[in-house]
């Protein structure tokens, strides 16, 4: 087994040089409970940001294009979702195409069997917390595959989303 020079002294040169005092030969350091203390209240550093800037531009984007489609009355406009959301601990999802400062648009289903299109806040998504202590959560992988219409059409004939 190693000696205290391998583990104590290489990790407290190491911790000298960052400027933290060692307690205990294999590098503990009075900074740790510290550490361990913060990294307990860290709850909103460690949920899931539900709008990247590349979903938020995109759904800008369709919301500027929703917004001047009376000056193109001869183009249909209806946007595949540009991100869905999802409750990890239930069975409610959104799948979101426009954005307007903090307001979403979308096909909205909070797991009752009626889902709707509608808007959403997505800082009240932001504030959800579930019964584990979870929030709302982006599917990092989705990739649409319809239409909003299409969605909404399937979704209204089985009672829930599926995407």
């Amino acid at each position: 087994m190693p000696g205290p020079g391998f583990l104590g002294t290489g990790i407290q040169s190491l911790s000298r040089n960052r400027g933290a005092a060692p307690v205990c030969g294999i590098g503990c350091t009075q900074r740790a409970p510290v550490l361990m203390r913060q990294a307990a209240n860290l709850e909103t550093d460690h949920t899931m940001k539900l709008l990247t800037k590349a979903n938020r531009t995109k759904l800008e984007a369709n919301a500027a294009t929703s917004e001047n489609a009376h000056l193109m009355p001869d183009v249909h406009i209806d946007h595949r979702p540009v991100v869905k959301l999802f409750d990890p601990c239930g069975a409610a999802t959104w799948l979101l195409t426009e954005i307007e400062g903090d307001i979403a648009f979308g096909l909205c289903d909070l797991g009752m069997g009626s889902p709707e299109l509608g808007s959403v806040s997505i800082t009240e998504l932001e504030a959800i917390t579930g019964p584990l202590g979870i929030g709302i959560e982006r599917d990092m992988y989705f990739e649409a595959e319809m239409t909003i219409s299409e969605y909404a059409e399937a979704a209204r004939a089985s009672g829930s989303i599926a995407a």
